[in-house]
């Protein structure tokens, strides 16, 4: 009987402990009666560091706008920009550009202008001395033979006035030139025999006086100071102008073509100055008379004094 007592009171105990209700535990640490926070608890969490980090980062929904760090704060140009952009490389077909402003624009000195009429004078040397080889035609034989002595010459008089004049040679842009294209002529006559050679001789010849002439008249004589410089052109001048006629009469036998060309551009340029001429005297014939003012006061008072 007792133990049948002890066993109810157990039961009824065990019973009363189940009805009592249990505070809610947390599912990580099981010992922790506090209520657990809300997901969208609208209260602004805590700044929280990274591992290994010393920097503060901000919260996620952080009100203020985040800087781009690839926005440039220097403004762009446009792409269509309306100035006027410089050509990369320049053009010889600009009409606006006078054709002998480069050549007025030309300084040189005593110096760099004997160094201009030495590379001249060398290139027609050594020309010749490769058609007195290569050249088939007796005329073409002749006229490279006299430019051999006639060029020869000039170098030695050259090297005459550099020393009286006391001035050294002085490479320059007119010189380099020069000294390019006699390069340039050579190594096409190199690779010519025969007739074509006489033929291409001759035109290089004719081509090549007609740029020294005006070398010469636009470039060296008006820039020449010392007198035995001036001396020294003014010699050369009328050499290179026989040599040119010389090498056009050869032309009209080997390349009828070509001294057509070269007669036509001459009238043109005669047309040209003829046109130039007119239109100044006419501009004087249209100009209003100025009244005679030479007559004296008393002059006009009596006119028949005379």
């Amino acid at each position: 009987m007792r133990t049948l007592h002890h066993g109810l009171v157990a039961l009824a105990l065990a019973t009363a402990a189940c009805s009592t209700p249990q505070a809610p535990r947390d599912p990580i640490s099981g010992n922790d009666p506090k209520p657990q926070q809300a997901v969208n608890d609208p209260s602004p969490q805590p700044a929280t560091h990274l591992p290994g980090s010393s920097s503060v980062q901000k919260p996620i929904n952080d009100p203020q706008p985040q800087t781009s760090s690839f926005n440039d704060p220097t403004p762009q140009k446009p792409f269509n920009d309306p100035s006027v952009q410089k050509p990369l490389f320049p053009s010889n077909d600009d009409k606006n550009v006078a054709p002998n402003a480069a050549a007025k624009s030309v300084k040189l000195n005593d110096g760099q202008i004997l160094a201009v009429a030495s590379v001249a004078n060398s290139g027609e040397v050594e020309m010749a001395e490769l058609a007195r080889k290569n050249a088939s035609h007796a005329d073409v034989k002749q006229f490279a033979a006299m430019m051999m002595t006639h060029h020869r010459d000039a170098m030695s008089k050259g090297r005459t006035v550099q020393d009286k004049a006391k001035v050294q040679i002085e490479e320059n842009d007119v010189s380099t030139t020069i000294k390019n294209e006699n390069q340039q002529a050579m190594s096409t006559l190199r690779s010519q025999s025969g007739q074509e050679f006489d033929r291409m001789y001759i035109n290089s010849q004719v081509k090549m006086h007609k740029d020294v002439l005006d070398t010469i008249d636009t470039k060296l004589m008006p820039n020449a100071s010392s007198a035995d410089v001036k001396t020294h052109l003014t010699e050369m001048r009328k050499n290179v102008a026989s040599h040119l006629a010389k090498a056009e009469g050869i032309q009209k036998k080997l390349d009828p073509t070509m001294a057509a060309g070269h007669q036509t551009d001459k009238k043109d340029d005669a047309k040209a100055k003829a046109d130039v001429k007119k239109a100044a005297d006419g501009e004087k014939k249209t100009q209003p008379k100025t009244p005679d003012t030479s007559r004296s006061n008393t002059d006009k008072a009596n006119p028949d004094a005379k």
